[in-house]
């Protein structure tokens, strides 16, 4: 996959971490090899992109499917952990049906 979905943010699912702790340490070790580069200014800011390319578009270009830009835009709740996410406030809201996504949205 060409990205971590945000329905592990709190699932351990990494050797036992969550996605949130794995970018933590991810960016301090990024921070800490480059220290020098920072103190010196050669480094003086850092972009972080939120998916592959640097767009925020999980998972609407599956690479799987052929990737074909822009493409028919997919939800996110299609992912196993968002859509275990997406029943559980449904539910919450007694609104069951609205677990479900759409079928005719492309």
């Amino acid at each position: 996959t060409e990205c971590l979905s945000w329905g592990i943010d709190r699932e351990r699912v990494l050797g036992g971490r969550t996605g949130v702790e794995v970018y933590f340490d991810y960016m301090r070790s990024f921070r800490a090899e480059f220290d020098d580069c920072f103190a010196e200014g050669l480094i003086s800011a850092v972009e972080i992109g939120l998916g592959a390319s640097g767009e925020l578009r999980f998972p609407s270009f599956p690479e799987r499917l052929g990737w074909k830009y822009p493409g028919i835009g997919e939800f996110q709740c299609y992912d196993r952990y968002l859509q275990q996410n997406l029943r559980k406030a449904a539910k919450m809201r007694g609104h069951s049906f609205w677990a479900k996504g759409p079928d005719n949205a492309g």
